[in-house]
């Protein structure tokens, strides 16, 4: 048999694996094992594991008892470490509302940073769960927090509205790039800087590179500047026309895009030039 001297670092404790699997009396077993407040304590926040911990992995998963369990004995909610950073990303990730507001009553900070994503709400945002991100919206979710992949908040259904960063200027970058109707919206009616750009393009941008039509037609409606200059395509128009959505060059174009900003290899596209 042949054995491994250095250490797995991913490997977590039993708990952990228990809790990820939703197994719900092997949970209890575990937890009851323990008779002194500090062991119990001790084994409920144990670190390991790719989520860092047994709580981080249930609220990934979704599994609103084991959550309960672990909160009641003594499960830190705003424990940082893992590839999600913390459990309020976890739980966004999962889209669970009940998770969520189990750890938001149980004291998790909203704007809390770190892991994959920015924060929460950017987790909740990248995958388009507009309640959670309504509920981070009411619980007062920084709209300019800062981040790392998205840049902020409303980039990846985060928790602020003009929070910057890398991959998406903002948190509406992300929305509008995901065609996130409904969080597009419900950024916007919260104030979200319509025209801010600080990663490579801004939502307008996004939203036309994509072919979001209607995420397109709302961020028009709202004031977008169509002749904004930067990032990699240039402007709304060029980047509409790289992918061929003919419909947002209309619109665009209805809407005073200057067509002479085009790059010599895209003019040639009779879409544009027939108008």
């Amino acid at each position: 048999m042949r054995y491994y001297k250095d250490p797995i670092d991913d490997i977590g404790p039993p708990l952990y694996y228990a809790s990820l699997l939703g197994l719900e009396s092997v949970v209890g077993s575990m937890m009851e094992e323990d008779a002194t407040d500090s062991a119990l304590l001790e084994t409920v926040n144990a670190q390991g594991g790719t989520c860092n911990n047994a709580l981080q992995a249930a609220c990934l998963k979704g599994h609103e008892r084991v959550v309960q369990m672990l909160l009641d004995r003594g499960a830190n909610a705003n424990t940082q470490g893992g590839r999600f950073g913390n459990t309020l990303q976890a739980a966004y990730l999962n889209g669970s509302e009940i998770v969520v507001e189990m750890l938001l009553d149980r004291g998790a900070v909203i704007n809390a940073q770190g892991g994959e994503y920015p924060n929460a709400l950017r987790a909740a945002y990248s995958k388009g769960h507009e309640r959670v991100v309504q509920m981070l919206l009411d619980r007062g979710a920084n709209v300019n927090t800062q981040g790392e992949r998205f840049g902020n908040a409303l980039q990846a259904a985060y928790t602020n509205t003009n929070t910057q960063g890398e991959r998406f200027g903002n948190a509406l970058q992300a929305a509008c790039s995901m065609g996130h109707e409904r969080v597009v919206q419900m950024l916007l009616d919260r104030g979200a800087d319509i025209n801010a750009q600080d990663g490579e393009y801004n939502a307008l941008h996004d939203a036309c590179l994509k072919g979001h039509e209607r995420v397109v037609q709302m961020l028009l409606d709202r004031g977008a500047n169509v002749n904004t200059q930067g990032g990699r395509f240039g402007n709304a128009l060029q980047a509409a026309c790289s992918n061929g959505h003919e419909m947002v060059v209309q619109m665009l174009l209805e809407r005073g895009a200057d067509v002479t900003t085009l790059r010599e290899e895209l003019t040639s596209q009779q879409f544009i030039l027939n108008r």
